[in-house]
């Protein structure tokens, strides 16, 4: 009797979930590239392989500005540099196109870089190499392929902080309460149809948990749920005005109807409000693509 209820419950909030990951995504991506975020973070890791004691080296001027690397870019800061292409940009750099051995012009090149980790770095792959110049490639690239391992789990983790703040400022905003919409899938059967119902056609027409909806896309998909999320009754005439904010009443009408919201609550209801957003935060900053594959296995 309550397996159904039961997993009710659990399939609207994981569409929920999802719905607040794929916003977060969406909202992500488009600060990121306005930002620059990954080219930014790019070069700041290829400074750190070429420069000492945190300085920036005309070796990685050179090197950033070779066309191999940022050449084809749209912008002063590329968002990927293939392995092979950083290699063969080094070594370009080292060259001084005489008529020596590429191998030996770069050795030659190594004795002018000031001493240093960089250069210490840089003979012992020379040395490893042995006069073999694709031994060498390899080692650099292998060398490069490190650091954006290092950079992916940095970039990573900064996503995951990013997430949370957004499933606080989601949370919030729309006063998306896991408890309360817990609460209100339990005890309305109806509410628990119509969910199940937007879900299934969710999920047939998304097979990765992809969507090309904007961020307003999204919200209007999770407010047509009609799941007691939000703030306020828009259906209320008394607030109408708040649509247009063409009135000076409006915000003064929004503070009364938050304010309103946790009179009618308490001390304990208030709380409860709370820890329903922090359980909303914490569940948007798993990602889309969990809530997606979990939302698979429920159904």
């Amino acid at each position: 009797m309550l397996l159904g209820p039961m997993l009710g419950v659990a399939i609207g909030l994981i569409f929920v979930y999802l719905i607040l990951g794929l916003m977060t995504t969406a909202f992500q991506e488009v600060l990121a590239n306005f930002l620059e975020w990954r080219g930014k973070q790019l070069r700041d890791a290829i400074a750190d392989l070429l420069s000492d004691a945190g300085t920036a080296s005309d070796l990685f001027k050179k090197v950033f500005g070779h066309p191999l690397i940022n050449g084809t870019a749209a912008s002063e800061y590329p968002s990927y540099v293939p392995s092979r292409n950083f290699a063969l940009a080094l070594i370009d750099i080292l060259s001084d196109a005489s008529d020596a051995p590429i191998f030996s012009q770069v050795e030659g090149a190594l004795g002018q870089l000031p001493d240093g980790p960089l250069k210490e770095g840089l003979r012992t792959f020379v040395q490893d190499a042995g006069g073999d110049l694709d031994l060498l490639k390899s080692s650099l690239a292998t060398w490069y392929d490190d650091a954006m391992d290092r950079l992916s789990g940095s970039y990573k983790r900064k996503s995951q902080y990013f997430a949370l703040a957004c499933g606080v400022f989601f949370a919030v905003f729309l006063n998306i309460d896991s408890i309360r919409i817990a609460q209100g899938l339990w005890s309305d059967g109806a509410l628990r149809t119509t969910v199940a119902a937007s879900v299934a056609d969710f999920s047939g027409s998304n097979s990765k948990g992809t969507t090309s909806a904007t961020i307003t896309g999204n919200v209007d998909q999770l407010f047509a749920l009609g799941l007691p999320i939000g703030w306020i009754d828009w259906s209320n005439s008394k607030i109408q005005d708040l649509q247009s904010f063409k009135e000076e009443t409006a915000l003064a009408q929004a503070y009364d109807e938050i304010a309103a919201y946790f009179a009618a609550r308490g001390w304990g209801g208030g709380l409860l409000v709370v820890v329903g957003w922090i359980m909303t935060a914490l569940a948007t900053s798993l990602g889309a693509p969990f809530w997606f594959d979990t939302l698979q296995r429920f159904l």
